[in-house]
């Protein structure tokens, strides 16, 4: 028996989605990095959530966008 359905090759924006995604995961780094800058024990300034947080950032970022693109199957 045929497979029922649509079975035919729909292409994906792999570029926008890996954009998409990393954006939308950064933003949550940048969240999870501004709530321990908040909770830090000294009185520190507001681009402490960059400077001393930012591999957090970066951390939640990049993986997101990397992946993204290996799910469409294309080099980024």
């Amino acid at each position: 028996m045929a497979p029922t359905g649509d079975d035919h090759y729909h292409p994906k924006d792999a570029i926008h989605a890996g954009i998409y995604h990393g954006m939308v995961f950064g933003g949550g780094g940048l969240l999870f990095a501004a709530v321990r800058n908040s909770l830090a024990k000294k009185n520190v300034g507001p681009w402490t959530t960059f400077t001393k947080n930012g591999g957090i950032i970066a951390t939640f970022g990049m993986p997101a966008s990397r992946a993204c693109c290996s799910a469409q199957s294309v080099s980024c």
